[in-house]
């Protein structure tokens, strides 16, 4: 037992895992769960997890299939009652249990049995505040790490697990406590989390809220939400929708609430007007009584419509996007100037598939791939090989490159494309101060704010050994420290906000 707890302290984040799965497997469209079997749970939890733990066991550490046959052994003296020393009473029931397992892990009956308190000497102890069910959950996960959850046990395994500070049972209650809400209900799990103080779970309930506002839009728990919840749901990076849908919810809110003109101002000054198609800024944005009352609002409206470079597209899409490149064709040699993405196919059918399924469709452009669509896309304003390609802010940035087929960036160029996947369009953004190609590129911070940084390459007159910063709020470039030495056809990555240039060919031409 002790072995057990120590396992559980050391991995607390995989407490009953076992029991989420398994429970998530088996649950019927009336939110029952199946329990598991302690035995594939503990087995599970108390395993060595690497060829260290394995040989560590093999010269004599501790077993833990000892451990499991411990916990067995303990459950199965407890449905049979056998030396269990007290009868706990909840809502009329009797549970008989051993104190020592009770100590083990709750600070409230280690503070009864060992404090010289009564109930010490007692054979029955009545529990005020807890009901029989919560009682007989928090029991189950004491002497199994598992139980079955139906409907709305959670709560009543929340509320006896707090009042008897078993904090296994609480970490417990917090992986599985999620399971079943909806966009109808999920205010009811907000009351218990603010109850019981589970911050991870107000956390995962605001990620909830942003992924899935255009539902909850269309029920009645948007009314139940606070303008902090609001406002953190249109600042959260979960909330991807198109910014017209974000616009709508914002405006049922408000209808719902009937806020007073600070809050109207606060909610919308919050949606990317720029990020609104044109159309529908006239047809549903600019006819809203909401904004066309409040004169910041409007004057929001009359600004540029193209994007401006410095704001934040939603991304509701995740895509792959191949762009330019030489075409290696003996019979058609040249450079490719198509772009298309990749609809990368669903998490749970994992990364390894994901990274096969988009290698072989970018080494096969001409045939479809049975786990990733291809859709074509807006064609680059002029063709290009050996240039880079950055994100930022959600938008697809094409830096210099070379024009031309050549060997030594003769036709190296500054240009600088942007690539809006809302309009499938391409923009022009502000020319790097040099010409290159074969170089690397990546985004860092600088003063907390992100830039495009470009480091060294080669153009028509040799190689380079100068960096530049791009600022896509003022949309201009910078020249960067010089490097010491000219070098390209480097590698290059960005690593806790510091670039990291690797290998690389020098302007003498070794490498």
């Amino acid at each position: 037992w002790d072995l057990a707890l120590a396992n559980r302290a050391g991995n607390g984040a995989e407490f009953g895992a076992g029991a989420s799965a398994a429970a998530a497997a088996a649950s019927s469209s009336t939110g029952v769960a199946a329990s598991l079997d302690p035995t594939s749970s503990l087995s599970g939890l108390l395993s060595p997890a690497s060829p260290a733990a394995e040989q560590q066991q093999e010269q004599g550490g501790p077993d833990p299939a000892h451990a499991v046959m411990v916990l067995q052994g303990l459950c199965s003296l407890r449905s049979k009652s056998v030396l269990t020393d007290v009868t706990l009473l909840a809502d009329g029931q009797r549970f008989d249990v051993h104190k020592v397992i009770l100590v083990s892990c709750s600070d409230y009956f280690r503070s009864m049995f060992t404090s010289g308190m009564k109930e010490c000497s007692q054979s029955e102890i009545e529990l005020k505040g807890v009901t029989a069910k919560g009682l007989e959950k928090v029991l189950d996960i004491i002497y199994t790490s598992s139980t079955s959850i139906e409907g709305d046990d959670v709560f009543d395994i929340l509320a006896a697990a707090t009042h008897l500070q078993v904090m296994p049972v609480l970490e417990f209650c917090e992986r599985n406590f999620l399971r079943n809400m909806t966009a109808a209900n999920f205010t009811d799990f907000i009351v218990t989390a603010r109850l019981y103080n589970m911050a991870g779970v107000l956390a995962q309930i605001d990620k909830f809220i942003a992924a899935n506002l255009l539902s909850i839009a269309d029920g009645p728990a948007l009314s139940q939400l606070g303008l902090d919840q609001m406002l953190a749901c249109l600042r959260s990076p979960h909330c991807r929708l198109r910014e017209i849908d974000v616009f709508r919810a914002v405006q049922l809110w408000l209808d719902a609430r009937d806020q007073q003109q600070q809050c109207m101002e606060q909610l919308l000054t919050e949606i990317r007007y720029n990020l609104i198609a044109p159309s529908d800024l006239v047809s549903k944005v600019q006819l809203a009584p909401a904004v066309m009352a409040n004169a910041r609002l409007h004057s929001l409206l009359l600004q540029p419509l193209c994007t401006p470079p410095d704001m934040w597209l939603r991304c509701y899409r995740e895509q792959l996007v191949c762009v330019g490149g030489r075409d290696l064709q003996p019979t058609t040699p040249g450079l490719v100037e198509d772009c298309s993405a990749l609809l990368l196919p669903k998490p749970s059918q994992g990364a390894t598939a994901a990274v096969a399924a988009a290698e072989s469709s970018l080494m096969s452009a001409g045939r479809s791939s049975s786990t990733i669509r291809r859709h074509t896309l807006a064609s680059l304003p002029t063709p290009v090989s050996h240039a880079q390609c950055v994100v930022l802010n959600n938008f697809l940035y094409v830096l210099g490159g070379c024009v031309t087929q050549c060997a030594h960036a003769e036709s190296a160029v500054n240009a600088v494309s942007r690539f809006d996947l809302r309009f499938n369009a391409w923009y022009q953004c502000a020319p790097m101060l040099q010409r290159r190609a074969y170089f690397a590129a990546g985004i860092v911070m600088v003063n907390r704010r992100p830039r495009i940084m470009v480091v060294a390459g080669r153009r028509k007159e040799g190689a380079l050994q100068h960096c530049e910063l791009y600022d896509p709020e003022a949309n201009c470039w910078t020249a960067g420290p010089s490097l010491g030495q000219a070098f390209y056809s480097h590698a290059g990555a960005v690593y806790k906000d510091t670039v990291r240039d690797l290998g690389g060919c020098f302007h003498s031409g070794g490498c």
